[in-house]
Formats: structure tokens, C-alpha cells, sequence
């Protein structure tokens, strides 16, 4: 448990994409924030990070990837995932990296036409960077922060 989970527990990231987010390094999070949730040009990027250009092309790359597989570890540990969907859910980052060796590939390819809960998981992983902004507002602006925005900037 953390200070602020102890004083604030409301302000604790809530949603599986939060947590995600969470567990990253601070510059991984630095970089998605930058690029993703404010959309910030890349000269803009560079000079707050103090990287040039090729490397905050290629760490954002990665900081996306572990966002990705960070969100799917998450979604692994929740208790309602079925048994027979854990070693899906464990492999799909890996399967989407193309890091998984063919034959698992397949396993996992025929297991997503026939579960719809790994597939719609799957079709989630693609989406993850439009959902960030919604998933972050909660830890931005506390749990009710959505209502003393005014109309034109909620984002929900």
C-alpha cells in the first residue's frame, strides 16, 4: 500500500488501463503522456525529455508495447477471467510482438474464434492509446473531476 493509496484512496487508479499505466516508468509514462494524452509535437516532445528525435520515436515504440502487455498482465489478474482464457490472455502480447513461436500462435489464433472474451480483449489491445485519456481523467482530476470541467472539455 502506498501513502497516497493510505490518505486518498479514491485517487488509487481504478480501471485496468490506470494501473496499467501505473506500474510503467516514470519516463514511459512521461513519453505516453506526452505523445498520447496531450499530443504534443515531437520537437515539443524532445525538448521536455531532453532525448533527440530517434530516440523518443523508438522509446515511445516501447513504452507503448510495455503499456500494452503491462494492460494484459492486469487483465490477467483479474479474478473473473475464465481458466481456459489465462494462457490467452498471457501470450497475446507476446502473439501481437510477433515474440511467440508459430505453433503457440496458432493455439492462440484458434482460441480467439471461438472465445469472444479474448477476442473482443484483443481487439481492446489495438484501441488502448484512444482509451488513455478516459482512463487517466479519474487520476487527473480526482474521482468527480469530470463534473467541475467545463462542458466543452469532458472528454466522457
Amino acid at each position: 500500500m502506498t501513502i497516497a493509496s493510505y490518505y486518498a484512496p479514491e485517487a488509487e487508479p481504478s480501471s485496468v488501463t490506470a494501473r496499467a499505466y501505473e506500474s510503467l516508468s516514470g519516463l514511459s509514462r512521461s513519453l505516453l503522456w506526452y505523445m498520447d494524452i496531450e499530443r504534443l509535437e515531437l520537437p515539443e516532445v524532445c525538448s521536455l525529455i531532453g532525448f533527440p528525435q530517434t530516440d523518443v520515436i523508438s522509446m515511445t515504440a516501447r513504452a507503448r508495447f510495455e503499456l500494452r502487455y503491462a494492460w494484459l498482465e492486469q487483465q490477467d489478474k483479474s479474478p473473473r477471467i475464465p481458466k481456459m482464457c489465462k494462457e490467452t490472455t498471457r501470450e497475446l502480447a507476446r502473439v501481437r510482438s510477433r515474440r511467440l513461436r508459430l505453433p503457440h500462435s496458432d493455439d492462440v489464433q484458434r482460441h480467439l474464434t471461438v472465445c469472444m472474451r479474448c477476442a473482443i480483449l484483443e481487439e481492446e489491445i489495438d484501441n488502448l492509446q484512444e482509451h488513455l485519456k478516459v482512463a487517466l481523467l479519474p487520476m487527473s482530476y480526482g474521482p468527480h473531476g469530470s463534473r467541475t470541467l467545463p462542458q466543452s472539455e469532458r472528454w466522457i
